[in-house]
């Protein structure tokens, strides 16, 4: 599973790095038909140095472009490694690439977008080829490598800092468990601090997750302001930056900035430790709870859906709240891991007497025998190693002490529904 996240997170920034250099050259490069003398090779070696420095900041290895014709493939702009300019070598412009497969030859055609490892004339790599398509129709591929070698190398390192982690976790649990057991406080007081653990615990165990969640939101975020500054430093260097290029990109950059700082917010306020009770909408909590959660249900595949046909003002802790929708979509996201179609369906209404939040998922029912245990603290149907039981008894005693309404449980058509009535 380690592995499997790894190679999603080479992937992902790979996409990235690929979509920068398009981003960095433009599709002018591309825009025209075959001519050798189009580029000139000061422009070559510009260009080749804007994409180097991409790689550079990225510990990627290449990032080029490409074009086929007459059913050869041709490099229209390659970065170089440092080794290379040492040598002040440059691939020449339409250079052609002999080494070029023919799945990668059919990408022109079907304009399929692919992942893979090769080994050719310059080196072993992982590599994201992507079709591009000019304002003029011209079809284009752009390309990122990563050494395999740099990709093992950090593949280790990870397995041994989890390893680390997870020493570190342990030694952690050895020492809460030793300390829970000098409570010596009456009864009363004893379950308060109990219950407050588990409470900590619960919101620790999803903060995990989020820290996660917020880590791949800011990704493709992060490397627009990069792609951003990367093409500001081209257009000082080549005299072209004025005070109105200048103010556009810096709103560019505020404009991503400001989305980052609304997912920071979000996490902000739900951990915050200070509870006040306030008024606040139902709505605007389940849409906070929505917003550090949906990079997880993005990267499983799984489809929203979401209905608001009313809202209300509850009075108490908004991050309370916030923690019980929290676990429901957790435990909806895991029912789903084994479904060839996920599907969350999400309703916040009113009837007669109640305002109802339904969270329903197409994942397996419950067996009859569980319905009645599944929120019994420690009752889980996981393996040890992904859950701890607590999440549901901690939300249904939420509901229940601190928003004086309930939280039930069924079976209903293909799936498990889960609803709060207020």
């Amino acid at each position: 599973m380690q592995e499997k996240f790894f190679y999603k997170c080479i992937d992902d920034k790979l996409k990235n790095v690929a979509y920068s250099g398009a981003f960095l050259l433009g599709d002018e490069l591309n825009n025209q038909e075959f001519n050798t003398t189009h580029i000139s090779p000061q422009q070559n070696k510009t260009n080749a140095l804007l994409l180097s420095k991409l790689t550079d900041k990225n510990d990627v290895k290449f990032v080029y472009t490409m074009v086929k014709h007459q059913g050869k493939v041709y490099f229209t702009c390659s970065s170089i490694t440092k080794e290379q300019y040492k040598k002040n070598f440059y691939l020449a412009y339409l250079l052609e690439y002999k080494g070029a497969t023919q799945k990668l030859k059919d990408s022109f055609d079907n304009h399929q977008p692919y992942f893979g490892e090769a080994t050719d004339e310059y080196g072993t790599f992982r590599s994201i080829i992507m079709p591009r398509q000019t304002k003029d129709g011209y079809w284009y591929l752009i390309g990122a490598d990563i050494d395999v070698s740099f990709i093992k190398k950090q593949l280790d390192t990870m397995l041994l800092n989890y390893s680390a982690v997870f020493l570190l976790f342990l030694g952690i649990l050895i020492l809460f468990i030793q300390m829970f057991k000098k409570i010596t406080d009456e009864e009363n007081k004893e379950n308060l601090k109990t219950q407050k653990a588990m409470l900590e615990q619960s919101k620790l165990a999803q903060m995990g997750e989020m820290i996660g969640n917020i880590a791949h939101q800011w990704r493709q975020p992060l490397g627009e302001i990069n792609a951003i500054l990367m093409q500001l430093e081209g257009d000082y260097q080549n005299k072209q930056l004025d005070a109105k290029k200048m103010d556009t990109t810096l709103q560019q950059i505020e404009n991503v900035t400001e989305y980052m700082s609304q997912t920071i917010e979000n996490f902000s306020n739900y951990i915050n430790k200070n509870k006040y009770n306030t008024h606040f909408s139902i709505a605007k909590a389940l849409q906070k709870a929505l917003s550090l959660i949906e990079a997880e249900i993005e990267k499983n595949n799984i489809i929203l859906e979401l209905t608001i046909e009313d809202d209300k003002k509850l009075k108490g802790v908004e991050g309370e709240f916030i923690q019980v929708i929290m676990v429901i979509l957790q435990n909806a996201k895991d029912a789903l891991i084994e479904e060839q179609t996920k599907t969350i369906h999400i309703q916040l209404y009113k009837n007669e007497t109640h305002f109802l939040l339904s969270i329903y998922n197409n994942g397996k029912k419950i067996p009859k025998e569980h319905l009645n245990a599944i929120f019994a603290p420690y009752f889980t149907t996981k393996f040890q190693s992904q859950g701890t039981g607590i999440g549901l008894y901690i939300a249904k005693m939420i509901v229940e002490k601190e928003f004086q309404g309930s939280l039930e449980v069924k079976n209903k058509n293909n799936g498990v529904e889960f609803t709060i009535l207020l």
